[in-house]
């Protein structure tokens, strides 16, 4: 991916990680996500990276979601370059959506079973196949019950990385451009991403947008004024914000 438009905007990204002490980037693969290897790698160091499926060939991720089928996904299909790069992947750990979990262990090499995690989702695209004892969410948000997928995976990256303690979030490469297969979807993703941010701001965290160009209208826009929470490890709970 030839990013050398994008390039000026790499100082930018990178004061926003340090303005916002983030602790995690989700990044999917849109144009702008390309630019992370160009990204101080010392800064980086200091975050956790969290991707779906294959857009680890950007980067290689600290924690890689499997959200969709590798037998009911063109792109994941055996033999493609997006599954190669699935198979190969060797990242701390491997979230495999628990809908998925058995038709993935048959691909899977054995030698990363021990780091496979199943997790179960709340799918706002399928809410028919969620389990009858679920209780539905009132909309997108973090925390409260299972994490949140449907649409686009850096959304389920964002919600599990918060389940897991992760508190001051940004989110690089969601720009929704034409190009993309569910560019259709922009303002569904937008109005979720919205969502994520509030929610994760009333709770003493953060998630924010770092993508320099994006079609979304209303996250990138967003700010967190003044959430004054210091970032928070491991599985503590975030402190009220302030602000």
């Amino acid at each position: 991916m030839d990013v050398t438009n994008l390039l000026p905007h790499v100082p930018s990204i990178e004061q926003k990680i340090r303005d916002n002490q983030l602790d995690a980037i989700v990044y999917g693969l849109g144009p702008s996500a390309w630019l992370l290897p160009w990204l101080d790698s010392q800064l980086l160091q200091q975050v956790e990276l969290w991707s779906a499926h294959d857009a680890q060939r950007i980067l290689p991720a600290d924690h890689l979601l499997l959200v969709d089928s590798p037998s009911h996904t063109r792109r994941l299909l055996v033999g493609t370059e997006a599954y190669n790069a699935v198979v190969k992947s060797r990242p701390k750990k491997l979230w495999v959506n628990s809908w998925w979990q058995k038709e993935w262990d048959r691909h899977l090499h054995f030698s990363v079973k021990s780091i496979v995690e199943p997790v179960h989702f709340w799918v706002w695209t399928h809410p028919h196949k969620n389990r009858e004892k679920d209780n539905p969410p009132k909309q997108w948000g973090m925390g409260g019950g299972d994490p949140h997928c449907g649409f686009i995976s850096p959304l389920a990256s964002a919600t599990l990385a918060w389940r897991e303690g992760r508190r001051r979030i940004g989110v690089l490469g969601v720009d929704m451009g034409p190009e993309h297969n569910t560019h259709s979807m922009v303002k569904h993703v937008d109005h979720a991403f919205m969502g994520l941010a509030t929610s994760a701001h009333a709770q003493g965290g953060c998630c924010i947008n770092l993508s320099p160009v994006t079609y979304l209208k209303h996250f990138p826009k967003w700010t967190p004024s003044e959430s004054s929470s210091e970032p928070t490890p491991g599985n503590e709970t975030a402190k009220p914000s302030k602000s």
